[in-house]
């Protein structure tokens, strides 16, 4: 057995492990509220990886990603609603968050009210700019907030679908060659972020 086989062996033996634990769900959920308010790298990037190698009850992670999502970013519409001032203080001092970004945001909630979430998910800007745009140009919450649910949550199942299907497909060659598709995955995750951030 090759050395890239054995390597990707015991690492894909220790992800599913993770992956089928009880711990991977309580995990998701805590990623996806730190990025709803304050994170700056989606959750689907953790829900990839763990529904390649997840076998069983894969909703459960679907469900732990749309639940933090949804409350970590009825927090964020709040306070932006509440104090947009303060939301869009902290919005300069979080981490890869542009002014661009904050612009770019601001263009698209004006535009297009809060049926501008519903595109947020592929505009390439945080959530969290959109949100405080929203606050400072004083949108319904609710309307906000039933928009950015079902936006998200439809990319967050769609990741799922896609990583769950390529998962099955691969079947035992994953396994064979975790390794190379892990540092593939991270590479070409790392340059798509890097694209859109800077």
């Amino acid at each position: 057995m090759s050395f890239v086989a054995r390597t990707s062996g015991t690492l894909y033996d220790r992800w599913a492990r993770f992956a089928e634990s009880r711990a991977a769900a309580p995990v998701l959920f805590a990623w996806a509220v730190a990025e709803a308010t304050v994170w700056p790298i989606l959750p689907d990037a953790l829900l990839a990886p763990l529904m390649l190698a997840r076998r069983t009850r894969r909703l459960w992670l679907v469900a732990a990603c749309v639940a933090g999502m949804t409350l970590g970013g009825i927090v964020t519409v709040l306070v932006a609603y509440w104090a947009p001032a303060f939301a869009l203080d902290l919005l300069r001092d979080l981490p890869l968050v542009t002014a661009d970004q904050i612009s770019g945001a601001a263009d698209g909630v004006r535009d297009h009210g809060a049926a501008g979430f519903l595109i947020q998910p592929v505009s390439g800007i945080p959530f969290k700019a959109w949100a405080a745009a929203a606050g400072a140009q004083e949108l319904s919450p609710l309307l906000v907030i039933g928009a950015f649910i079902v936006a998200r949550g439809l990319r967050m199942a769609a990741t799922a679908l896609l990583f769950g299907a390529i998962g099955r497909l691969l079947g035992p060659r994953l396994r064979d060659w975790f390794a190379v598709v892990a540092v593939l995955y991270v590479a070409g995750f790392a340059f798509v972020f890097v694209r859109i951030v800077l």
